[in-house]
């Protein structure tokens, strides 16, 4: 087994041994990719002590290929391969972990039959908290997307051009993307309980007022192009005066790199100015103080005096009244997983968590301002992986 996938192994095992759990059963394919390094529409049984067996539907030889997992076996029908895999490995009168919003209840149910005097428990949590840590081979994976995304970025003013579409740009985007080899579906983990999403391509673009419309987006929604796609970039022409977010990251072997940058179509108004130095403030205290040692939740606490101090607080990350104060998370196989930087969040920083922090400052009438960056915590402080300019001089086309 190479080193890597063995010290994932053991910070797994640490978590269920530490919440008393026997087994997992992981039916996430992005959680079964950390484990077995394959991603395969299958299922990986991983018991605290003995080796992990995984089920796949198809194909057998490239999971064999791509995992080091030496029990790879066809899954046929789910009640008789699960029927015998529980007998084999004894999966009765204990406690199993499940990904509780990753699971159907259909899929739940149908394991409640193969299985005898078992308690199912979420694992949720233990497997966000195992992949909180980036392993060397997980950072390069980030680094490579995060530098993609950079020249996709450093290609905007070429591609802008005055009375262009926020959807004409978001195409022009996700091409640039995908031909430097995004692998283009971007994962999105809902804390609120609900499960992950995918969503084709990546790049977000709103502009102008629109861009603080409030929709079914948590932060900046944006018109979109219909009731049943109510945020995001819409047929509204960007014009001189306004300004244009763009928020997207490459997928590089799974992990996503996330940025957003707000551009200026010709002189910002000072109204704007004074918005988007705020926000390159919040962030900016924000990094500074995320080092090893720091609790998220004191860090947090310093950006959010800014934000108070420059007037914004209740702008920040939404627009008033349907605003909140979780300026950042963690970047991985998902979008967005462990750590949550948000003021409620008491861990503390540890060398290897990659984030991105986004403040997002959200005014009706006048419109709304993003900067986000990807940013490693090292043994003796941080580096900011993303090197797009931050500057509204530089941003201001």
């Amino acid at each position: 087994m190479q080193n890597s996938y063995q010290t994932r192994l053991t910070k797994i095992r640490d978590l269920m041994n530490s919440t008393n759990m026997d087994f997992l059963i992981l039916f996430n394919p992005m959680n079964q990719y950390y484990v077995s390094g394959a991603s395969q529409n299958g299922i990986l049984l991983l018991p605290l002590e003995k080796d992990p067996v995984y089920l796949v539907r198809r194909n057998l030889e490239k999971a064999k290929r791509d995992s080091w997992i030496a029990d790879i076996r066809q899954l046929g029908g789910f009640e008789k391969s699960m029927s015998e895999i529980a007998r084999e490995l004894e999966i009765n009168e204990c406690v199993v972990g499940i990904e509780y919003n990753l699971t159907s209840v259909a899929v739940y149910k149908r394991l409640q039959k193969v299985t005898q005097h078992v308690s199912f428990t979420d694992c949720s949590s233990i497997m966000l908290g195992a992949r909180k840590i980036k392993g060397p081979e997980e950072i390069e994976c980030l680094r490579e997307a995060v530098r993609l995304t950079d020249q996709t970025f450093a290609k905007v003013p070429d591609i802008f051009r005055e009375g262009i579409t926020e959807l004409d740009l978001c195409a022009e985007i996700d091409c640039l993307n995908r031909k430097q080899g995004s692998e283009g579906i971007a994962v999105f983990y809902d804390f609120g309980g609900r499960t992950v999403f995918w969503k084709p391509g990546y790049a977000r673009v709103v502009s102008g007022i629109e861009a603080a419309i409030p929709s079914d987006y948590p932060i900046i929604g944006g018109a979109g192009l219909s009731r049943s796609a109510s945020h995001g970039p819409s047929h509204k022409a960007i014009v001189h005066g306004e300004q244009f977010t763009i928020d997207m990251g490459i997928i590089i072997e799974g992990y996503h790199a996330d940025m957003g940058r707000t551009f200026f179509a010709g002189e910002p108004s000072s109204k704007m100015k004074d918005m988007y130095d705020a926000a390159l403030e919040i962030q900016t205290v924000f990094i500074d103080n995320a080092k090893p040692g720091k609790r998220i939740s004191d860090v947090v606490g310093q950006a959010l005096d800014v934000a108070a101090r420059r007037g914004y607080l209740e702008n920040l990350m939404g627009p008033p009244a349907l605003n909140h104060t979780t300026i950042g998370h963690g970047v991985g196989l998902f979008t967005n997983e462990f750590p949550l930087l948000t003021p409620h969040n008491n861990d503390i920083f540890e060398p290897g968590i990659t984030f991105a922090v986004e403040p997002k400052i959200v005014v009706p009438g006048v419109g709304s301002v993003e900067i986000e960056d990807t940013v490693l915590v090292t043994e003796h402080g941080n580096e900011i992986l993303s090197q797009t300019p931050r500057t509204i001089k530089e941003l201001t086309l």
